[in-house]
């Protein structure tokens, strides 16, 4: 798991407008910010940055985030983003403040003295808080469709619960042969960094070709081939969640999905055909996934990455999409190309840049990169990306070559699925 929780330095404080208690706080070591307590807010002063979708463990000291953040399902408090109040610019309403979780005085943190005076810059906090990343139900394991001799009541709550998730895990590797580990060894989990843990990048690859995508709002799905000791023949093919592998057929969302593209046979014909052994990453999309915001009649992939399992390289754009063709599987979509430097400057730029991308559905047709007409309405007539993917062009995240950062959108997360869904339903004037 990546850190979720770290020690950064308090750069500088902006006024909120008329706000008397509360600052916008900027940091050195990461680019997010975050609202505090105006009382103690010194520049240079050392804070613990805790991350939205963090949870922490419900214990006295979190107590005073009840009201706002917690939840009786995961027994901890969620941290979410959120929007509120206004940057001051000598007296007039400036722009909105985002704030992009939760920071505290290192000195409050519920940790032993001799554990605080040793903090330093970049220090991760994430195992001392006892902090655990937020997981949809649908990425953590298979919930559909599964037998109760494959699945016992108990063993199928652990996996709901992120604090109780790795009991269920070892009975499922002690005792269901259809499921093992993630195979990280031929591809690694997708997990994309945010712009806020990235501000570096855009200096560095200022000069980088980059392509943009939208992030869709699914569930991750890998397609991984079997190969032959030899590596001349593809003995079988199987999918995968984000954690959990499913080697043999089975009753859930990813081998249903899996076996309408008739995905194994289609990867076996290729590798006959071009040598090359796909390995597919997408996002899953559909009914009973994250309350199906596009409104699917049927579960569909999305592919955003294409490795060749032979060679270990992971495919550009243009020829994922082209091997994308061949399968007839969609890919995610590009909402622009160019210069690094001639879309992100810097990280407010990029921030601004993608809470401005929308898509909707005109006539019944799916637009992805849609212009609001005058008069329309977000939320209603047309919808905003969860956020957008960039990737330098020679992006290859095994190889360690280019980057990759995802962009989030705070006011998506602040309006939630089920409104955004329910609008969606209403835009298509879907019954139910």
């Amino acid at each position: 798991m990546r850190d979720m929780a770290k020690v950064v330095t308090l750069e500088k404080v902006i006024p909120m407008h008329q706000k008397e208690r509360i600052v916008c706080a900027q940091f050195v070591e990461t680019a997010y910010e975050v609202i505090i307590p105006k009382e103690g807010a010194n520049p240079g002063a050392l804070y613990a940055f805790i991350e939205a979708d963090s949870i922490l463990p419900a214990a006295p000291a979190w107590e005073f985030l009840r009201k706002r953040c917690f939840r009786e399902d995961l027994n901890g408090f969620l941290i979410k983003p959120m929007k509120m109040g206004a940057k001051d610019l000598n007296g007039e309403k400036g722009e909105p403040v985002r704030s992009w979780g939760l920071a505290i005085p290192i000195g409050e943190l519920p940790l032993a003295k001799n554990v605080i005076s040793k903090l330093k810059p970049n220090d991760d906090l994430t195992e001392a808080l006892g902090i655990l990343k937020y997981e949809p139900v649908n990425d953590a394991s298979p919930t559909r469709g599964q037998s109760k001799s494959a699945y016992p009541k108990w063993v199928k709550f652990c996996l709901h619960n992120p604090l109780l998730r790795w009991a269920g895990r070892i009975w499922m590797a002690g005792h269901q042969n259809t499921c093992g580990g993630f195979p990280t060894e031929i591809i690694s989990r997708s997990d994309e960094t945010t712009i806020q843990n990235m501000k570096w990048a855009l200096e560095k690859f200022a000069e980088s070709d980059v392509i943009i995508t939208p992030k869709f709002e699914g569930q991750s799905s890998s397609i991984i081939p079997v190969l032959s000791k030899n590596k001349k023949k593809i003995t079988g093919v199987y999918p995968c969640s984000r954690n959990n592998a499913y080697k043999l057929k089975c009753k859930n969302d990813f081998w249903d999905t899996f076996n309408c593209y008739d995905v194994g046979r289609k990867i076996k014909d290729f590798f006959k055909k071009t040598g090359i052994a796909l390995v597919i990453q997408a996002e899953q999309i559909g009914p009973g996934i994250q309350n199906n915001i596009y409104c699917l009649p049927q579960t569909e992939w999305r592919i955003y990455t294409i490795k060749n399992a032979i060679t270990g390289t992971q495919m550009q754009y243009d020829q994922a999409e082209s091997a994308a063709r061949e399968l007839g599987i969609p890919m995610v979509g590009v909402l622009a190309r160019g210069k690094m430097k001639d879309f992100f400057p810097d990280v407010e730029t990029a921030v601004k840049w993608a809470e401005n991308k929308y898509w909707t559905y005109k006539d019944g047709k799916f637009i992805a990169d849609y212009v609001p007409k005058d008069g329309e309405v977000l939320w209603k007539d047309y919808f905003q990306w969860e956020g957008v993917v960039v990737r330098t062009v020679d992006y290859d995240k095994d190889k360690g070559i280019g980057c990759s950062f995802k962009i989030k959108n705070l006011e998506y997360a602040s309006v939630g699925l089920p409104k955004i869904a329910a609008a969606c339903k209403n835009l298509l004037a879907i019954k139910e």
